[in-house]
C-alpha cells in the first residue's frame, strides 16, 4: 500500500505490505512538486500522484488515503434482510 503525506512542497511516500510480523516498508522517498494553485490541491491529485508511482517500482500501488471527516461526506444505506432483493 502507498502512503503519502505532504510538508509545503514535499510530498513523502512510504509503499508498504502486510506481512505476519507487521508492516514491512518496500520503498519509501519524497519528491518535490510545486503547484500552480496550491489552494486548489484537490485539482492536482493525479498530478502528484503521477509523479510518485514512477518512484515507487512497484506495477500497481495501492493507495491509502487520510482525510479529514470535516471534508468527507458518509452515508449509510440500510436494507431489509427480508426484502428478497
Amino acid at each position: 500500500m502507498l502512503a503519502i503525506s505532504q510538508s509545503g512542497t514535499t510530498y513523502y511516500f512510504m509503499n508498504w505490505i502486510p506481512a505476519e510480523s507487521g508492516p514491512l516498508v518496500t520503498h519509501h522517498g519524497s519528491i518535490q512538486k510545486e503547484l500552480e494553485n496550491p489552494d486548489r490541491i484537490d485539482e492536482h491529485y493525479y498530478e502528484i500522484l503521477d509523479d510518485l508511482f514512477p518512484s515507487v517500482q512497484n506495477e500497481d500501488p495501492i493507495c491509502t488515503f487520510s482525510l479529514e471527516s470535516s471534508s468527507v461526506l458518509f452515508s449509510t444505506c440500510n436494507t431489509d434482510k427480508n426484502s428478497g432483493k
